[in-house]
């Protein structure tokens, strides 16, 4: 009797032993899909996500900067106007240096813009000329050939204008003009705390003539100085590759 009892007693332990071990399979199987699911999707989120990230700022936020400028300088009139300042101070403020400002942020976006968007055609067109050159076909040799130029010509105008070099150079000024004015703001700082706006007016109008005058002699004694070197190294190394082309007379020759 015992025996017959013990019978189904084994094959349910069987079975749950199976079961066990087949529900054991399926989390493992299971769990790797998932885990192959999350990858897939980051993998494509991040083909998605990568390109708008790095597409040059003129492409993708040109307008939002220029419309957050408009409202930085909106609010830098609006604050301009309630500070206790007398007529003549008020239009100085707002004639002269917040269009200063104004002028050296719009640079500095422009700038930023124009260097970005000449790196993006010197790494486009530098993978794709190769790629052009490889296969033998008369347009695409071609396309490369122009596209040579293209690259040729543009880094030629890049180092000629440095943009990097100027958009540093003027968003470093244009956080500097910004600080000095909530300084006075403010009153804040050595220079301004403990007075009334009109008493250190004339500090602050001496501070901003400062940093004009710092910004004019670091422009035209070092972006332009290096410009203007660089431009002249690249057309002798042009002048030189055409020379040994024989496209140019070379007067060591002559």
């Amino acid at each position: 009797m015992s025996t017959q009892n013990e019978a189904p007693r084994n094959n349910q332990n069987a079975l749950q032993t199976v079961w066990s071990l087949v529900k054991g399979i399926l989390v493992f199987f299971w769990e790797i899909i998932r885990a192959l699911a999350r990858m897939v999707r980051a993998t494509l989120l991040l083909f998605i996500n990568t390109p708008p990230e790095l597409l040059p700022s003129v492409v993708q936020t040109s307008s939002a900067d220029e419309a957050y400028n408009q409202r930085l300088f909106k609010k830098f009139e609006e604050i301009g106007n309630l500070l206790p300042l007398d007529q003549l101070q008020s239009k100085v403020l707002a004639e002269n240096w917040f269009s200063q400002m104004q002028w050296v942020e719009s640079r500095a976006t422009r700038e930023r813009n124009a260097n970005e968007l000449i790196r993006w055609w010197q790494i486009i067109l530098g993978v794709l000329i190769p790629v052009f050159i490889q296969f033998d076909t008369q347009e695409l040799r071609i396309a490369a050939s122009l596209s040579g130029i293209f690259v040729a010509v543009i880094t030629a105008v890049h180092q000629f204008r440095r943009p990097d070099e100027r958009w540093r150079h003027y968003r470093v000024l244009s956080e500097r003009y910004q600080m000095e004015f909530w300084d006075f703001v403010t009153l804040s700082g050595e220079n301004y705390a403990g007075k009334t706006h009109k008493e250190v007016f004339d500090i602050f109008n001496g501070r901003m003539n400062d940093l004009k005058r710092e910004d004019i002699g670091k422009f035209f004694g070092e972006i332009v100085p290096a410009a203007t070197a660089s431009t002249e190294k690249l057309l002798a190394d042009m002048r030189t590759s055409l020379q040994k082309q024989g496209l140019l007379p070379n007067p060591d020759e002559e």
